[in-house]
């Protein structure tokens, strides 16, 4: 598989559920195999703008509500991506499944399709 491959299934899969940044992470790994963190970390900013440039919003981790998915204000792609590589680098690895941002399509940024 490759990135335009794991794309297409991420945005596949988002057109009928929300996108956690941790199972981008995990598809990278599992899908693409990177020879190190860093590489991790680049196939993972690359997906996400893929992601906001095909029409999914960056938002909240729905925590406080799992009906609606909050949109964060900028739905600029290259401030998202330095938003996650700043809080990548803060935690020194991966995210976790409370972890922001999450990505949802606009059929679905009201509730799950």
């Amino acid at each position: 598989m490759d990135v335009a491959e794991l794309l297409d299934e991420l945005i596949n899969f988002g057109q009928h559920d929300w996108i956690p940044l941790w199972m981008i992470v995990d598809d990278v790994e599992s899908e693409l195999d990177p020879d190190d963190e860093e590489a991790t970390l680049e196939l993972v900013l690359t997906l996400a703008e893929g992601l906001m440039r095909s029409g999914f919003l960056a938002g909240e981790v729905p925590i406080a509500s799992a009906a609606y998915f909050t949109a964060w204000p900028s739905q600029e792609p290259s401030a998202v991506r330095e938003y996650i590589r700043r809080e990548w680098n803060k935690r020194g690895g991966r995210p976790e499944w409370g972890e922001s941002p999450w990505f949802a399509a606009l059929r679905c940024a009201s509730g799950h399709a």
